[in-house]
């Protein structure tokens, strides 16, 4: 449950960064492909910096003296990352079907 609240976290993240994207653009007159550029500009970097910040918190419990807690971290931090990937890469394309 902890990692499918981040991930969802980090998507609505970025759907809210194409949302604010879409606003702007209906003002410029930007193709769809813009601004989901735009969006993923915006929010790529700062969902990335969270991610590899949680990552580092799971894998602290490397620590622990108690193997299943180390267990825990490296599977928490190695499926954060992948969950992340998984936001990051495919909902550019989602996004961009969506909105054309």
């Amino acid at each position: 449950p902890i990692l499918i609240g981040l991930a969802v976290d980090y998507a609505i993240q970025f759907q809210t960064r194409v949302a604010e994207a879409r606003q702007l653009s209906t003002r410029a007159g930007l193709q769809a492909p813009r601004v989901i550029a735009r969006a993923a500009g915006t929010a790529m970097p700062a969902i990335g910096t969270a991610a590899l910040a949680t990552a580092t918190g799971f894998l602290v419990l490397q620590l622990s003296p108690v193997p299943m807690v180390r267990d825990f971290g490296v599977w928490s931090g190695a499926d954060l990352l992948l969950a992340t990937a998984a936001v990051l890469v495919l909902l550019p394309p989602v996004a961009r079907r969506v909105m054309t």
